[in-house]
């Protein structure tokens, strides 16, 4: 059947948008052998919802990757960065809830800032799930991810400007009974349990309820205290409940979730070849697979509530659809900053957080040449954080003043709680957007789509630099103090098209183009202050007698992100509907790149627009049934970065790659099956490779990963009767490496981040039942 316009169904009901033909192994990308007329086998079509209908997935004129549940399931998806070994063009996975290094076609959020936004956008069931302390939850009873490439402030209530995940959790659904449960132990007294149970309460209404809960021990030694637990344990668990109903033109869904995470910081071993080793006359100890640090409780926990509600309402030539999401949360972290033991920066963020938003949809029904759907949101955040850095007193003079601080400053009294510099923040940020897609189908074969959004972000900021206690004074973090909050005001707004044509060559040929406009707002520095300066003045000529900040200072502001994304692309079904393959190759000309960086001149860390980002490559995802016994699903993704005009951040910088920027990543999922009884027996391997990445434009060798290799065996019985067993072996071939790693700041050394969770083994059962 031709898969043209009018095939497309709008979406309605919420328990459509969320439909997927199952495959065996669950590869949404997903391979099942269908039997067709005598004995052959096909590829199952996937339906995906990106641009608000119903449309295989070979059919959307998008770099677009969808995972459906049996696949969360099978590779034990835990979070969104899982979904990073599977999908072409995405890097970055760390251990940590922070989202700045998540990296998809080179571009991340280059600050950690609290009021910088993230260039990808999260999405849970439609609504945005913010920042670092809220964005990242676990995966449990979820029907569907979809990771989409490329800038998509056409497709959801906010912009992404590098690319976006969307998560669709299973809705209730009052024609049946069902539900599962599933238990994993594995090594370092890993324990998974999670499970759920949909309940109907009448022919309309049905309720469901699902949980999570996982525990696992460290696995890196801290061999500056060895008697403590071993580094990089993770503690959580969560629930949800979701009432369900369905009408004759309208459905309605309200989601209630809670998440309590506990897990340790981001893991960090220095890097000997410092100068602040010399200085300092120390040596790091312990494997590259250990650490050597002089923070004790570093922390990654975080407790997030939301409430979403979900409204479909059929009016027979268009759907109206409502989503309204509330999220509040509150996040503690802390980790050694420089890896290393010594006190140079132990990093303290206690931060709170709500989030509202409200969007509101359109669609048009199909029948026609001429389609739409058309929106409006709006968001309203309200965070606070509180930061503190702590570095030993007698440190900072061997670094800065080349003596004791008793010889720099005579008479000296230690802190017993080292250099203590705390700064506050916060913010109330408002927004509101405005979209619409137009397209027309021009003749059977060609479509010509035109998006066009209009943003309006509006951020009001505060920040409170504290007194300093030691007699050092605001010495390393800041260098300067305020009377209470600094605060400004500022807004941004942008107009963002896309243009696509679709051209279906042949039933089994999608040809593909896009021209895209991405868009990411301006914010403030949550760690310097403008300081106003005559000429040839520095900051500390004009800073008062007491270290408090002058009349006039101002919050420092940097503009908006922008870039154009020009893409083109095919879809196509071969070999009888046993082979797809999807290429498609992009080239993006950034601008105004958002970077955290320390400025030497102003002694603080800053984030400025500094510079621009020339970025090409292609991506390629193939799904092929070679048997009726083997199915497999295989990607790879070149990328190319060249940056220009960083001269604020390093000398001879320009032409390099961007940071977590691998050139070549390659992934794959093969799957063989054979019947055995009432069931069959199975045997999965997954991998991922990616290629050299840097920790820093000057892209120098001491400060990068070089590429690594990631094998996962599974093996097990699945049963007709619902249930199945796997034991399962994560990195088969023990193979050691970092998550990243970061260039030094004097007097922090530069540093790898996060060292490979070593090879584990393991055994999962899953019960389903139901109708």
């Amino acid at each position: 059947m031709k898969k043209g316009k009018y095939t497309m169904k709008p979406i309605r009901k919420i328990w459509v948008t969320t439909a997927l033909t199952a495959s065996l192994f669950g590869l949404t990308g997903g391979m099942t052998a269908q039997a067709a007329e005598g004995d052959a086998i096909t590829i199952d079509e996937i339906i995906v919802s990106a641009q608000k209908r119903d449309q295989s997935i070979q059919d959307v004129p998008i770099a677009i990757s969808a995972y459906d549940a049996n696949f969360i399931e099978k590779t034990k998806l835990d979070d969104v960065k899982d979904m990073i070994d599977f999908t072409p063009g995405f890097a970055g996975k760390t251990k940590d809830s922070f989202v700045d290094a998540i990296s998809i076609r080179g571009i991340v959020t280059n600050s950690f800032g609290a009021a910088v936004d993230p260039s990808v956008g999260i999405f849970k069931d439609g609504v945005y799930q913010g920042r670092t302390g809220s964005a990242i939850t676990s995966f449990f009873d979820v029907e569907r991810t979809e990771a989409l490439r490329g800038p998509q402030g056409f497709l959801f209530g906010r912009n992404a400007s590098s690319g976006a995940v969307s998560i669709m959790t299973k809705k209730p659904d009052p024609e049946k009974s069902d539900g599962y449960v599933h238990a994993g132990i594995g090594e370092r007294n890993h324990i998974e349990l999670d499970g759920a149970v949909n309940i109907p309460l009448n022919d309309q209404w049905a309720v469901r309820v699902a949980g999570y809960y996982l525990t696992e021990d460290g696995y890196v030694n801290n061999i500056f205290y060895p008697e403590d637990d071993d580094l990089q344990s993770q503690d959580k668990g969560a629930g949800r409940i979701s009432l369900g109903y369905r009408g004759d033109r309208l459905d309605m869904t309200l989601i209630a979730e809670y998440e309590n995470r506990k897990q340790s910081g981001s893991v960090y071993r220095a890097l000997e070849d410092d100068e602040t080793f010399d200085i300092l006359g120390v040596s790091m100890r312990g494997a590259r697979n250990e650490v050597d640090s002089d923070l004790r409780d570093d922390k990654d926990d975080g407790n997030v509530y939301s409430f979403t509600a979900l409204l479909d309402w059929d009016l027979n030539d268009m759907t109206l659809s409502s989503i309204t999401g509330v999220r509040t949360y509150d996040y503690q972290y802390a980790e050694d900053f420089d890896g290393a033991p010594f006190r140079s920066n132990h990093y303290f963020q206690d931060q709170e957080g709500d989030y509202y938003s409200q969007e509101i949809r359109l669609v048009s029904s199909s029948e026609n040449r001429l389609t739409w759907y058309a929106g409006v949101s709006a968001y309203q955040e309200e965070i606070k954080v509180s930061f503190s850095q702590v570095a030993d007193e007698e440190l900072m003079c061997a670094v800065y003043e080349e003596t004791t601080c008793e010889d720099a400053y005579g008479e000296f009294t230690a802190n017993p709680n080292g250099l203590v510099e705390n700064n506050d923040v916060e913010g109330t940020y408002k927004g509101w957007g405005a979209y619409v897609d137009v397209t027309y189908a021009a003749t059977d074969k060609l479509e010509l789509s035109v998006d066009l959004r209009y943003t309006y972000d509006k951020k009001d900021f505060g920040l409170s630099i504290l007194p300093v206690e030691s007699e050092l004074g605001p010495y390393y973090a800041f260098g300067y103090t305020t009377n209470g909050f600094v605060r400004g005001s500022k807004s941004w707004d942008d107009f963002t098209p896309r243009f696509v044509a679709r051209y279906a060559a042949t039933d089994d040929l999608n040809l593909w183009a896009s021209i895209t406009r991405g868009y990411k707002s301006g914010g403030f520095g949550s760690f310097g202050l403008d300081i106003p300066t005559g000429p040839g003045e520095d900051i500390f000529e004009v800073i008062n007698d007491d270290g408090t900040v002058p009349d006039g200072t101002k919050l420092t502001v940097f503009e908006p992100e922008t870039l154009w994304s020009y893409e083109a692309g095919l879809k196509a079904n071969m070999v009888d509907n046993r082979v797809q393959m999807a290429v498609n190759a992009y080239y993006y000309d950034f601008k105004n790149l958002q970077v955290s960086f320390f400025d030497e001149d102003l002694n603080n860390t800053v984030v400025e627009n500094v510079g621009q980002v020339d970025g090409y490559g292609v991506e390629a995802t193939l799904r092929a049934l070679p048997s009726e016994y083997i199915d497999m699903l295989i990607g790879a993704a070149y990328s190319k970065t060249d940056i220009q005009g960083t001269g604020r951040i390093c000398d001879d910088c320009d032409g390099n790659r961007l940071t977590n920027n691998p050139e070549w990543t390659f992934t794959g999922v093969i799957n063989g099956h054979y019947p055995l009884k009432a069931g069959e027996i199975f045997s999965t391997l997954e991998f991922r490779y990616q290629s050299k990445v840097y920790g820093g434009f000057e892209n120098e060798d001491r400060y990068s990963v070089e590429g690594y290799a990631n094998f996962n065996l599974r093996t097990g019985y699945e049963s007709d009767q619902g249930w199945n067993v796997s034991l399962y072996v994560e990195n088969l071939f023990n193979q050691f490496h970092y998550d990243a790693v970061s260039a030094a700041e004097l007097p922090i050394p530069g540093h790898n981040i996060g060292p490979a969770r070593p090879r584990t083994f393991g055994i999962d059962v899953t019960m389903k039942f139901g109708d």
